[in-house]
């Protein structure tokens, strides 16, 4: 091997620098034409072949020239640079096959060489896997809630276009054709390969972000629900209106004046045992430092405790009066109540606690005369009665503890007042509890003849 050989040699190495760094360019501007792509491995491969054939007449060679060091020492450099171009080269496997360098031929192993940024890229890899786990773990607890029941085209939407979206990202970061497109596209937009799992990493972050501000939002597509459901009951859409509190529930499990809402509506349709179980679930949440979940709180208890005391089970509605009466806001003294409200409905349906003072004390008056106690039962009933002197159910219960208590006067005074106060609606219709009441009270006006 002579001199001039090595010369040649090396004048040919440079000129396949030169060809493979020209086609690098074209490479980024067209990453997806193969035809480009098999341009730039022929000019890797190329360079390869000739670095391989230097380093054989090298070795041939007694010594070297200074002139021929120096120039191999500069191409080199150059080749070093593009250690990243030949690392990603898909045939690079196959040529270590098929030529089987030694492990000294530096230059066919170019990933021995990594960038500083590229020592961590496997805890950029791991962490990316937990964020895609943490993302789908996300898509599978909101996915039930849009899809179960009846669902929208807005929810089913909704849960698709995230559902595509996760599976585009982790298609792109985890399969291969995924991989070999977000490389392209990285490419494209100059980022630097040591760069690129932290690239990933990021759009991982930002999918979960994503799906985390989604999530953080059904609370509120549970408050809209829950008040167009109320809108429908309050028209007699039924139907309508459970199907609303549900999805409402679905939306948010905890979401307390959901399920008041829907007891109350299973009330109006007579479904008495699920109604018993929704306002459970009202009265043993969690209760929020404000008025509207106060206000459902003293409402459901009001409602369990009488769904209770018309099954006769008193022992454990008068512990629920009791405590929603020792409520802040509500007092035990039977004074007037601090007078916090809440709209429950686009209307501005206003309840407040003076009427659920009114009731929470009817109630308790009730339990108390159904457990025969009539010496509690009546301050507690003539309390409710001075709230509000216009009620009927305080007065008809109360004539009922002064006949137990043989006070005919009393008893027949309370049944007129009982009486008077039952006022049937727009519709002339009462409830159940004021129909028999008011039977009860004119058979009693008719025994007492008139005073």
């Amino acid at each position: 091997m002579t001199n001039r050989e090595l010369d040649d040699a090396l004048n040919r190495y440079s000129r396949a620098l030169r060809e493979l760094e020209e086609a690098i360019p074209n490479v980024r501007q067209r990453s997806t034409d193969e035809v480009v792509l098999q341009i730039l491995e022929r000019s890797v491969l190329k360079v390869l072949l000739v670095r391989n054939e230097i380093d054989l007449e090298i070795k041939g060679l007694p010594a070297p020239s200074e002139e021929h060091l120096v120039t191999l020492t500069l191409c080199d450099k150059r080749l070093k640079q593009q250690s990243q171009v030949i690392a990603r080269c898909n045939s690079l496997k196959d040529w270590q096959t098929s030529f089987k360098p030694p492990p000294d031929a530096w230059w066919w192993f170019p990933e021995s060489s990594k960038h500083q940024w590229d020592r961590r890229d496997w805890l950029w890899s791991f962490l990316t896997l937990i964020i895609l786990a943490a993302a789908f773990s996300l898509i599978a607890n909101v996915a039930p809630r849009f899809l179960s029941g009846n669902p929208s085209i807005q929810g089913a939407f909704a849960v698709i276009s995230q559902s595509f979206i996760a599976l585009l990202t982790a298609g792109s970061l985890l399969t291969n054709a995924g991989q070999k497109a977000i490389e392209r596209a990285l490419e494209q937009s100059n980022i630097p390969t040591h760069f690129r799992a932290e690239v990933k990493f990021s759009l991982a972050i930002l999918l979960l972000l994503g799906l985390v501000g989604f999530h953080s939002a059904l609370p509120w597509f549970a408050t809209a629900a829950n008040g167009a459901g109320l809108v429908d009951q309050l028209a007699g859409r039924f139907t309508s209106a459970q199907a609303k509190y549900e999805y409402a529930i679905r939306m948010s499990p905890d979401y307390f004046e959901a399920h008041y809402n829907l007891g109350s509506l299973y009330e109006d349709l007579q479904n008495f045992d699920d109604a018993q179980k929704e306002y459970q679930i009202a009265v043993q949440g969690k209760q929020r430092n404000d008025d509207s979940s106060k206000l459902t709180f003293l409402k459901a208890s009001n409602n369990l405790a009488r769904l209770l005391i018309l099954k006769k089970d008193y022992i454990r509605a008068v512990p629920l009066l009791g405590k929603a009466l020792n409520f802040p806001g509500v007092g035990e003294d039977f004074s007037e109540p601090k007078n916090f409200c809440a709209d429950t409905s686009p209307n501005k349906f206003t309840n407040c606690t003076k009427k659920v003072k009114y009731d929470l004390l009817k109630n308790l008056g009730w339990a108390r005369l159904g457990q025969e106690r009539f010496a509690e039962a009546e301050p507690i009933l003539g309390a409710a009665t001075l709230l509000d002197k216009e009620q009927a159910p305080a007065h008809c219960l109360l004539a009922q503890v002064y006949k137990a208590q043989g006070d005919k006067e009393g008893a027949f005074k309370k049944w007129r007042n009982c009486r008077d106060a039952i006022k049937p609606d727009s519709e002339g219709s009462m409830s159940p509890d004021e129909d028999n009441w008011l039977g009860i009270a004119q058979q009693e006006i008719e025994k007492g003849g008139k005073k």
